[in-house]
């Protein structure tokens, strides 16, 4: 099985979600560009939780809850949660390090595939 690599901001300066993220074993995003790429995310795929462009949080596989991995509107919890519509959301077994990874080379955006090597062996290790 081929499993794809993405990563995840959980919020900004101010905003930081990650603690949720990792409480409720999920990640969650809003917005239409960002609802589609989730809705790639597959069973087996590999979430690397960043801070910035330069912290690894967690890295978690994603798994299956009763008979799902992902969804899109379906909990009335995330339409408006802290102000913010995050309607798409897979779950994730994370594993947490004592530390964040300090690594360099992370992008900006909320989710996206994680297409560096170094990022991909850093969440193996995690794993």
């Amino acid at each position: 099985m081929t499993r794809n690599y993405w990563q995840i901001a959980a919020g900004s300066r101010g905003r930081d979600y990650s603690s949720y993220f990792l409480k409720t074993g999920m990640a969650f995003v809003g917005g239409e560009s960002q609802v589609a790429t989730m809705a790639q995310v597959k069973l087996g795929d590999v979430i690397v939780l960043k801070s910035g462009l330069s912290q690894i949080l967690a890295a978690g596989e994603v798994v299956e809850r009763n008979g799902r991995h992902s969804g899109n509107g379906d909990k009335e919890w995330l339409r408006d949660f802290d102000g913010w519509d995050l309607p798409a959301y897979c779950y994730v077994r994370w594993h947490v390090p004592t530390e964040p990874l300090e690594t360099s080379g992370l992008t900006r955006s909320t989710i996206q595939q994680l297409p560096r090597g170094e990022h991909r062996k850093l969440a193996d290790k995690l794993l």
